[in-house]
């Protein structure tokens, strides 16, 4: 006959596990949209929806997780490029739809990246130890809008872009072989050859423009407590903050194309 008797303390697992989940559903949070952020930065990760942070285990570890780097060997290069597309679509309380794109098909130029990173230990520089370092560069906010002249809101704007790129010099350092730590910086700054940031209005052609470069920074661990019998990982935590940077725009304001006066702005970057 069986023993259908339930354990105490499984019975109190279980109803912490229900006390836990009836929680969550019941607790109401806010949402945010992406906008203009492009979280996509690496092929691998992209393919696990994002979830990537206690893996970083290629060398996108320098925009996801840095600690990680700590796990690739020698001199490890990646590059990629997001051929995005798509529509939005705005229904104004009139009942006037209309719609919006990124600028183009596809964005152009694509949002790309490329990672370099070494394991200074591998090549054969001991004094510091198990030290790996990196340099990234992405584009983070790559992403444009436009919208039809004939738009509700085009006395606001109808079209904007900020052609952002991160340049990420980056260090990790394994203390122990549960635990890597990771820290770097990010430099933001226009390239000339994508160009400025940007928002046009519909009033007589109107636009304006600006740049600047920002500098954050940001630091990452990534814990290991648990491995198989041939050192690989089972259970891996990974944590990384990334401190807000502050673009202090200055440019023009154009009107038909000509400059009629200097333009000044600020945009924080998400802490994320």
């Amino acid at each position: 006959m069986n023993d259908l008797s339930l354990n105490p303390k499984r019975m109190v697992s279980y109803a912490g596990f229900l006390a836990s989940a009836l929680f969550f559903l019941a607790t109401q949070g806010i949402a945010y949209g992406e906008g203009w952020r492009l979280p996509y930065q690496g092929a691998a990760a992209a393919g696990q929806g994002e979830a990537f942070i206690a893996q970083a285990d290629d060398a996108s570890a320098l925009y996801y997780n840095p600690a990680g780097l700590t796990q690739l060997r020698g001199v490890q290069v990646q590059f990629g490029a997001n051929f995005i597309t798509g529509k939005f679509e705005y229904t104004s309380p009139t009942g006037q739809q209309v719609d919006g794109n990124l600028r183009q098909p596809v964005a152009m130029p694509p949002p790309s990246q490329f990672y370099l990173t070494a394991n200074l230990k591998d090549l054969g520089f001991t004094a510091l130890g198990p030290l790996t370092v990196g340099i990234g560069l992405n584009s983070p906010f790559g992403l444009g809008s436009k919208w039809p002249d004939d738009a509700p809101f085009s006395n606001v704007v109808t079209e904007a872009t900020v052609p952002l790129l991160d340049i990420k010099p980056t260090l990790a350092y394994k203390i122990h072989e549960m635990v890597s730590l990771g820290a770097g910086m990010d430099i933001y700054t226009f390239a000339k050859f994508i160009g400025e940031g940007q928002a046009e209005l519909k009033t007589q052609s109107t636009e304006i423009n600006g740049t600047d470069t920002a500098v954050g920074f940001n630091v990452s661990a990534l814990l290991t407590p648990w491995r198989n019998s041939a050192g690989e990982p089972l259970v891996n935590f990974g944590l990384v903050y990334r401190h807000q940077a502050t673009l202090h725009l200055k440019g023009d304001f154009l009107v038909n194309g000509k400059k009629v006066d200097d333009a000044v702005t600020t945009l924080p970057l998400p802490w994320i």
